[in-house]
């Protein structure tokens, strides 16, 4: 590369020579993730414009700690999200600015590689919300604009391949966001995939749909007495699907560099994306919809009676969902099984029924425990007595001693 551009190459231990050499002013970050927000804020505090290969780093508290550091350089970084700048998927949201499909609701973004990485790749990438999806984050925020996504749910699962579960990684994801005005978006993403590099955006709004489609080298398709409509594969990978989005992203860098022009990725896309891929870690262990920034209004009402009924462990789901129980209900119940009758007690009456709702005192919660978990947890807030019992008349009430 040196002698290609006429350049010199200086190969050092120590990037701080390039941070202060004042003929050099643009700093390009590709190296291993744990190091890109280190080399961004020496470069930024030498006055260099930074490029910063995806993601800024695993831990978002210490991309909020490097945010407050550099701020006050003014700083000017680009993020490789080099997706936005791909001719096909950048139509769609022109053609989305234009109006062309009126009102957009729904976002549905499909990303599967052709084969997994490596074992080693796996072990220090931060896993596949954070390496992977975290691209197609940053290109659902893209075309949603201003409008932010509040609310996140994911799910995962690996079928065949063992050395997901070594390093409890997926092998297959899919994450269901909705933004702040109803935009829905789904992302499916897979390690895999049989058929080659599989790449599609489709954007659906109230008056149309467009949509980016997989590219193959040759666009041609044959028909046969035996078949019809056979087409060339898929490109390979990313270097050959996403040649020309890397050629677009550096001429913005140079933009960047040359006339102050800001970038289509930026630092904060970077923050963002990564705000998203670890809402959806914590919704992957929750099962249930995971407020960005841990919304305040998405909460629980804890009622261990319910549990008992459905024959749910009530006293691991307080060490599972402390953060979101606001209110307990201090209620009884007890479920006997039987041959005939179990969790689902069919259309007995409440009195005949495996599982039933009793006075406190007279079921089988352990109460106990239960106050001393969420005292445990810093618990806080309403405990509401709530009586209901099939056998006992509201002034019978038994007495519970904690």
């Amino acid at each position: 590369l040196s002698g290609l551009v006429g350049s010199e190459m200086c190969i050092r231990d120590s990037p701080n020579i390039a941070f202060v050499d004042k003929n050099i002013k643009s700093i390009f970050i590709a190296t291993s993730t744990n190091t890109h927000l280190k080399y961004i804020e020496g470069a930024v505090k030498n006055k260099k414009i930074v490029f910063c290969e995806k993601p800024l780093d695993l831990d978002l508290k210490k991309i909020n700690q490097c945010k407050n550091n550099i701020k006050k350089y003014n700083p000017k970084i680009q993020i490789g999200f080099n997706r936005r700048y791909d001719p096909a998927h950048n139509s769609l949201r022109k053609n989305l600015i234009k109006g062309k499909i009126g009102k957009l609701e729904k976002i549905i973004i499909t990303s599967r590689d052709p084969a997994p990485p490596p074992l080693s790749y796996l072990k220090t990438s931060g896993g596949i919300f954070k390496d992977m999806m975290i691209h197609d984050f940053d290109l659902a925020r893209y075309y949603t604009g201003s409008d932010e996504f509040e609310s996140v749910f994911a799910t995962g699962e690996y079928f065949s391949d063992k050395k997901f579960r070594k390093v409890k990684d997926l092998e297959l994801a899919t994450v269901i966001m909705r933004s702040k005005k109803g935009v829905q978006c789904i992302i499916t993403n897979s390690r895999h995939c049989s058929f080659g590099y599989d790449q599609r955006v489709e954007l659906f709004g109230d008056k149309g749909m467009i949509i980016s489609d997989n590219q193959r080298d040759l666009e041609t398709a044959i028909y046969s007495k035996n078949s019809t409509n056979n087409k060339s594969p898929f490109k390979t990978f990313f270097i050959e699907r996403y040649s020309e989005a890397y050629k677009i992203q550096l001429n913005d860098l140079a933009k960047l560099c040359k006339k102050n022009i800001k970038p289509i990725a930026d630092f904060e896309d970077g923050r963002r994306s990564l705000i998203l891929a670890e809402t959806a870690n914590k919704s992957l262990k929750t099962k249930i919809f995971e407020k960005v920034k841990n919304h305040n209004r998405c909460n629980m009402m804890y009622d261990p009676s319910h549990y008992v009924l459905q024959h749910l462990d009530y006293l691991s789901h307080i060490d599972i969902y402390h953060e979101k129980i606001k209110m307990f209900h201090v209620k009884d119940a007890e479920l006997n099984p039987t041959g005939k009758q179990g969790v689902y007690g069919g259309y007995q009456s409440w009195k005949n029924r495996a599982g039933r709702f009793r006075s406190l005192g007279d079921g089988q919660i352990d109460f106990k425990g239960i106050f001393s978990k969420l005292t445990t947890y810093g618990f806080d807030n309403w405990a509401v007595l709530e009586w209901e019992c099939c056998l006992k008349h509201p002034e019978d009430l038994s007495l519970i001693h904690i």
